[in-house]
C-alpha cells in the first residue's frame, strides 16, 4: 500500500512521489522542519485508488468560523453515526475531521464529498477543493504554515470545550500518539447507506 508524499521546502512543493506507507515516517524525519504532506488516499503498487476515509477540510479566513464548523461537523457525525470522528488542528486557521472508515472506490473522494454533502449541505469553511484524486493533507506533527505552531489531533472534548486561541496554544507543540476515540462497531446502518449511495 502507497501513499503520495510530499513537502514545502522554501515555498517551494517538493516530492509528491508515490511511496509505501511504511517509508513516511522516516520521510517526514528526514524533512526536518519542513511541512510534510501526504494523500489521504491509498493507492496500490501501480497508482490505483484502493480506498480512502470520510473526510472534510474546514479553512477559510476566520479561524473561529472553520472551529465553530468542526464542532458542528462533528457533532452531526456523533448524532448520525454514534462514533467520534479523528479531530485534527491545522495550526493555523483548519481543521480535519476524519472517520476512519475504509471507503473502498476507485473514486472514494467522491463517496466522502458525497457523504458531508449529504450531512451538512453548505458550511462557510468546508473546502470542496480537497475532494480530488491526490488530495494532500498536513501531516500530524508537521510544521504548520504559521512558523511555531504544528498540526495536532484534539481531543472531542478540547474541541468543543476550549477556545480557538486554547486549542492555538496546544499546538505550539508537535503531539506524539494518537488519541483513539472512534470505534467502528459503533457506525450504524444510516452512515452504511449513505456511503453506499455516494458509491452508486
Amino acid at each position: 500500500m502507497r501513499k503520495y508524499f510530499a513537502w514545502k521546502e522554501r515555498g517551494h512543493w517538493c516530492g509528491q512521489k508515490l511511496v509505501p506507507i511504511s517509508a513516511i515516517p522516516h520521510l517526514k524525519e528526514a524533512v526536518g522542519s519542513n511541512q510534510s504532506f501526504a494523500t489521504v488516499q491509498t493507492y496500490d503498487d501501480n497508482g490505483g485508488v484502493m480506498f480512502c476515509p470520510v473526510y472534510a477540510d474546514l479553512d477559510g479566513k476566520d479561524p473561529k468560523q472553520a472551529q465553530f464548523d468542526a464542532q458542528y461537523i462533528t457533532y452531526l457525525i456523533t448524532q448520525m453515526t454514534k462514533v467520534i470522528p479523528d479531530i485534527y488542528y491545522s495550526g493555523n486557521k483548519g481543521y480535519h475531521i476524519i472517520i476512519p472508515y475504509k471507503i473502498e472506490h476507485p473514486q472514494c473522494h467522491l463517496v466522502a464529498k458525497h457523504f458531508f454533502q449529504y450531512l451538512c449541505m453548505e458550511l462557510p469553511s468546508l473546502d470542496k477543493s480537497v475532494y480530488r484524486t491526490q488530495a494532500l493533507l498536513r501531516l500530524p506533527g508537521s510544521p504548520a504554515s504559521r512558523p511555531g505552531y504544528y498540526k495536532i489531533q484534539l481531543t472531542h472534548c478540547e474541541l468543543m470545550t476550549l477556545t480557538h486561541d486554547q486549542i492555538a496554544d496546544l499546538a505550539r507543540v508537535p503531539r506524539i500518539g494518537v488519541i483513539n476515540e472512534f470505534d467502528a462497531s459503533n457506525l450504524n446502518d444510516e452512515f452504511l447507506e449513505v456511503i453506499e449511495e455516494g458509491k452508486r
